[in-house]
């Protein structure tokens, strides 16, 4: 009777290790699918585009509540563009032509096309947005960078 009971255990616990493995099996397949779906409902924006130095022609910094922008020197292009490039993509996706509320704008003219970037602070988080493009995530330090070159 005791070597019954013994097999009869041995034979439940297949059973029990089956539908644990089934059970976890279906969970992560609805896992993957939710991953899935949400990255179609709210796909990453795309790596930051950035013009070459050497193409830039023109750079100019605008700020929400002014009606001209202010140029900005050839010997800042490096450590602007830099900053640019080094920004996080995000989920967020771009509505408007620009952010609402304060933000500053930067302008670049170059030989292949004009790029225009908002720096804009939301919570305490600092964003860069290309319209239609995407919104990426950096520094408040660039912030602060942005700022004093409009003060120059």
């Amino acid at each position: 009777m005791l070597k019954y009971k013994s097999i009869l255990g041995k034979m439940i616990d297949k059973k029990i290790r089956r539908i644990l493995l089934d059970l976890l099996s279906v969970f992560l397949i609805v896992l993957i699918g939710v991953i899935c779906f949400f990255n179609y409902l709210f796909p990453k924006a795309g790596a930051i585009q950035v013009p070459e130095t050497e193409n830039i022609t023109s750079m100019t910094l605008d700020y929400s509540d002014s009606d001209t922008g202010i140029p900005i020197s050839e010997q800042y292009y490096e450590n602007l563009l830099e900053w640019i490039h080094n920004a996080e993509p995000t989920r967020i996706q771009p509505m408007n032509d620009h952010p609402a509320g304060v933000y500053y704008s930067i302008l670049i003219e170059a030989t292949d096309r004009e790029y225009c970037y908002f720096v804009f602070e939301e919570g305490d988080r600092i964003y860069i947005e290309l319209p239609y493009e995407g919104i990426y995530t950096t520094d408040m330090e660039f912030l602060s960078i942005v700022s004093q070159y409009y003060q120059l």
